[in-house]
C-alpha cells in the first residue's frame, strides 16, 4: 500500500507489582483492532501497536507489541516522524508501582494491612502533542461525568486534533455511544453504533477522501 501511514494504539497496559501480579484495565483493544481495519479500508497504511490482548489482528497491518507504558512510549517515538496521524485508542495506564518487587509478594497475615506506593507514568499523549508536527493527532478520554467539558480540555492540554470520549460501559462492549470534538471549535458530534461502525466514522474524520492506487 502507497498511501499515507497511521499509527493507532489498541488495547490495555500493565504494570508489574511483582512477578505475579499487575495493575492494568478491562480493555479489550476492541476499539483500536476496529479503527485499524477501518483505516486500511481507507486505503491507509496501518501500523498497529498492541498491548495483551486475544484479538487477531488485520492481516495488512504491521503489528508491535506492548506490555508497559514505557514499552509504549519507545514505540511511538520510533514510529512518531513521518506518520500522518496517530490515534491512541490504547487504554492506557495513570500509575504504577514505584518499587516493583522481583519475587511475589507474600501475604503478612489476615487483616495485617499493607500498602502500596504509586508514581505517575510517562504522559505519552502529551510528549507526542508537544513533539507535534504536521501528524494529525487523536486522543481518547474516558470520563465519568462532564464528557464534552473534559474532552476539551484534553484537547487543548495536550495539542490534540480530535478527541473521542466515552464512559467506562465501552470496556468489553460491541456496541458504544462515543463524543467527538475536535480543533474547530463546533458543536460535538455524538456517534452510537457498534465500534466497527463508530470506528469507521472516526476513520472518515481523520482521512475524509480514501486512498486509492
Amino acid at each position: 500500500m502507497a498511501g499515507p501511514r497511521v499509527v493507532v494504539t489498541a488495547g490495555p497496559t500493565r504494570e508489574w507489582i511483582d512477578a505475579v501480579r499487575f495493575i492494568s484495565n478491562p480493555s479489550t483493544g476492541r476499539m483500536g483492532f476496529a479503527l485499524a481495519r477501518a483505516f486500511l479500508e481507507r486505503g491507509v497504511r496501518v501500523e498497529l501497536l498492541a498491548g495483551p490482548t486475544h484479538l487477531e489482528a488485520p492481516a495488512r497491518a504491521q503489528v508491535a507489541r506492548f506490555e508497559t507504558v514505557e514499552d509504549l512510549r519507545r514505540l511511538l517515538l520510533d514510529r512518531y516522524e513521518g506518520a500522518c496521524a496517530v490515534v491512541m485508542a490504547a487504554a492506557v495506564g495513570d500509575w504504577r508501582p514505584a518499587h516493583p518487587m522481583e519475587g511475589k509478594w507474600g501475604k503478612r497475615g489476615a487483616g495485617v494491612a499493607t500498602s502500596l506506593d504509586l508514581v505517575a507514568t510517562p504522559d505519552v499523549l502529551a510528549e507526542l502533542g508537544r513533539r507535534k508536527a504536521a501528524q494529525f493527532l487523536v486522543g481518547f478520554a474516558l470520563e465519568t461525568e462532564r464528557l464534552e467539558e473534559r474532552a476539551r480540555a484534553k484537547m487543548a492540554e495536550k495539542n490534540l486534533d480530535l478527541v473521542v470520549a466515552n464512559g467506562p460501559e465501552a470496556f468489553g462492549a460491541g456496541h458504544t455511544e462515543v463524543l467527538l470534538v475536535d480543533r474547530s471549535g463546533g458543536p460535538a458530534e455524538r456517534l452510537a453504533g457498534t465500534k466497527e461502525e463508530v470506528a469507521r466514522a472516526i476513520a472518515a474524520r481523520v482521512f475524509p477522501t480514501p486512498f486509492t492506487g
